[in-house]
This record gives structure tokens, C-alpha cells and sequence, in this order.
């Protein structure tokens, strides 16, 4: 009879690397999106989370108001040592519910895995499981012959305190579900999360720009940030804000990647700066607060991002020996003996300015009009944009 495929691996005490994604390494290596306008609810989350009993957070709102985001901004400021020092070394891990179901072809094996799993929570106090779509416990395993679900598994060690969970789900399944089961209701405190308005969800496309903006190699004007807003909200309402309004535009960036014509000397340096960021996350270590790479590093990324700013210079037509950064409608030429030696994310940001000009230039901009032809073919019309 077959057993188990991932018998030996969860017999060497690695649940977690097998069923969680670790949020606070990806923050220290810089994968996961900036979060803004959620530092209430953060606030909210850290105060549960250092009670001594009931101390498990319930964030709930509509699809795509941003609960996920709210436990990545809690993942990147434990990356930043910008919390309380009982959370100064905790780790907040994702709870992947396929690969905690995967494989569990006999009864029995199930239960096994979530038993290794809370024994592996309740022996490292600094360990926070984020569950998102909180609901889905309720019955997951009984279908497989387990005796228990999730949820009745989970409640022993969340009624002792031995383990911290952030879960997450909507109004309507936590009142079905959660709510339903007053038992587990009692082990969870809710938090709210509410739908941003207009201009908080301008500021989180304004800090994801930069992002969408290196991942598509595409120069992203104001124009598009205000036409994603405006007409998600006038022809997508059933749809929650930010989330509609950063899919349309990521999809339109991903059309004008999908059309440019970039040139080839554009392309190659593009590629290298790709190459840097790849450097730069695997230096960040997942061990410790990191924001620079060690040392040895920066000196070895340096002069590569010297040379890839140079280059983009002369294609831009300034002079080589000197820096022409713009801002906000502004051009300021400095040559480096005015200036002290910058950051390694100081001289990254200007690269990316000095990119974003050079895709200017060639014209591989998302603008207004761009955002429009997403948002009409999502709602089965012509949208005109007026700039």
C-alpha cells in the first residue's frame, strides 16, 4: 500500500518550509509589495497579538480590501526591527492549505500533519501562522476519513496559548463559519478592515509604481494612477478598491511590455539591472534585520550600476563624467565630487529614474488612455480617456 510521499519530509521537523511561505524572509529580501494607509490596522494586529490569552487576530473584509497586505506590512516591519521586542524575532509564516492537503490519500494522515504542525508552532514561541481564507478550516480534512477538521485540531493549543494564528476572510463566511462555532469564535478577536477611499488607494499605487514599473520595464504616468482609480470605480463598483484598481494597472503595463519596441541596447541594460536586483535579494539574508547587503557585495554591485547609469546617460544625451536626475518636472545636474557617495538604494532609485527617462524617450509609457482599454475590455464596452 502507499503511503505517505511526504512521510520523511514532515518526520524531519520541516512542516512549516513544506505547508508555510516565511513572510518576515521575504521582507527582509525585499519581495513583498510596500504597504500603505494600513497602519491602524497593523497597530490593531500587534496589540492583539501581545495579549496573553485571546491574543489571535481575525482581520475581516471584502475581497480585495487588502487583509493580506495588512500581514505583510506586520511581516516587513518585524524585518525592520519596527516592533515591540517580544516580536522582535518572530516569524510570521503563510499557510499554504494545498500543500497541507497534498498527498493525503489515507485516513489518518491528514490529522498526523496538523498534529506535526502544531507541535512545530507550540515549540518556538516566536512563530505567528497566518491563515489566510480562515473559513476554509472548518471541514477541511473530513473529507479524507480525518475523525476532526482543521479547526477542532487547532482549538486545543489556541485555547492554552501554545500557538498564534492571524486569520483571515470575509464578513459573510466569518458570521457563517466562525461565528457558527462559538467554541473557536472565543479563541479569535476581530479586526475590521475597511475599503480605502479614493486618495488612500492614489498613495498605494503611487508606492507600487516603482515595483510595477521595474517588473514591466514601462515608464508609468500620474494620469494612469488617476484613470486605474476613476474608472474601476465607475465601471467595476462590484469590486473592491485597491485590488481592481492595481489589476488594471498591472494588466495594462503587462500590454505595453507585451507591445514595445524596445531598443537593444535599452533591452541589455534593463536585463543587467535585473540581474543587480537578483544579486542584491539573494545577499539579504533571512537570518537577521538586514536592509544593505554585506559589504563585499555592494562593492561588487557598485560599478556595475555606475557603468549601467553611464550608458543610459550617453543614450540620454547627457555627459558621462556627471549625474542628471529628474524631479517632478526638474532637471539638476551634480557631479560626483559635489556630492557624497550615495547609498546603494540611493544610487539604485536614481538608476530607475534615469530608466524610466530613457523609456520615456522611447516612448514605452502606460498612460490614461492605456487604462481605459483594460477597464472597457473588462466591462464589455469602449471607454473613452480624456487626459
Amino acid at each position: 500500500m502507499m503511503g505517505d510521499p511526504f512521510e520523511g519530509l514532515f518526520d524531519s521537523g520541516t512542516v512549516l518550509e513544506r505547508v508555510g511561505v516565511d513572510l518576515t524572509a521575504q521582507a527582509r529580501r525585499g519581495d513583498l509589495e510596500p504597504v500603505r494607509c494600513r497602519d491602524a490596522e497593523i497597530a490593531r494586529v500587534v496589540d492583539i497579538l501581545l495579549r496573553h490569552n485571546k491574543n489571535n487576530p481575525a482581520l475581516i473584509g471584502k475581497a480585495g480590501v487588502g487583509k493580506t497586505a495588512i500581514v505583510e506590512g506586520l511581516a516587513q516591519r518585524i524585518a525592520a526591527a519596527d516592533v515591540p521586542p517580544a516580536l522582535k524575532d518572530a516569524h510570521v509564516v503563510a499557510l499554504d492549505h494545498v500543500a497541507l492537503l497534498a498527498g493525503t490519500a489515507f485516513r489518518g494522515q491528514y490529522e498526523e500533519r496538523i498534529r506535526k504542525l502544531v507541535r512545530e508552532l507550540s515549540a518556538d514561541p516566536d512563530l505567528i501562522l497566518f491563515v489566510d481564507e480562515l473559513h476554509n478550516l472548518i471541514g477541511q480534512g473530513t473529507a479524507l476519513g480525518a475523525a476532526m477538521d482543521a479547526a477542532n485540531m487547532l482549538k486545543p493549543a489556541l485555547v492554552r496559548g501554545d500557538i498564534r494564528v492571524i486569520g483571515a476572510t470575509t464578513g459573510g463566511e466569518y458570521d457563517k463559519w466562525i461565528r457558527g462555532d462559538p467554541a473557536l469564535e472565543r479563541r479569535f478577536q476581530p479586526v475590521l478592515v475597511e475599503e480605502l477611499d479614493a486618495i488612500q488607494t492614489w498613495e498605494v499605487l503611487v508606492a507600487r509604481r516603482p515595483r510595477l514599473e521595474r517588473h514591466h520595464a514601462v515608464a508609468i504616468t500620474d494620469d494612469a494612477l488617476k484613470a486605474a482609480i476613476v474608472l474601476t470605480d465607475r465601471f467595476v463598483p462590484e469590486r473592491a478598491r485597491p485590488d481592481k484598481a492595481i489589476d488594471v494597472l498591472d494588466e495594462a503595463c503587462a500590454h505595453a511590455q507585451a507591445t514595445a519596441r524596445v531598443s537593444p541596447e535599452l533591452d541589455r541594460l534593463i536585463r543587467e539591472r535585473r540581474k543587480v536586483d537578483a544579486m542584491i535579494r539573494r545577499g539579504l539574508t533571512h537570518e537577521k534585520p538586514q536592509q544593505e547587503p554585506a559589504d563585499d557585495l555592494v562593492a561588487e554591485i557598485f560599478p556595475m550600476l555606475e557603468r549601467i547609469g553611464a550608458e543610459i546617460e550617453k543614450m540620454l544625451g547627457g555627459p558621462s563624467d556627471s549625474r542628471t536626475v529628474a524631479r517632478q518636472g526638474t532637471e539638476t545636474t551634480v557631479r560626483p565630487s559635489d556630492r557624497p557617495t550615495p547609498s546603494l538604494a540611493e544610487r539604485r532609485a536614481e538608476l530607475d529614474e534615469l530608466l524610466r527617462r530613457e523609456l520615456e524617450h522611447q516612448g514605452i509609457v502606460v498612460k490614461g488612455q492605456d487604462i481605459g482599454r483594460v477597464v472597457g475590455v473588462a466591462a464589455g464596452k469602449g471607454i473613452e480617456w480624456q487626459e
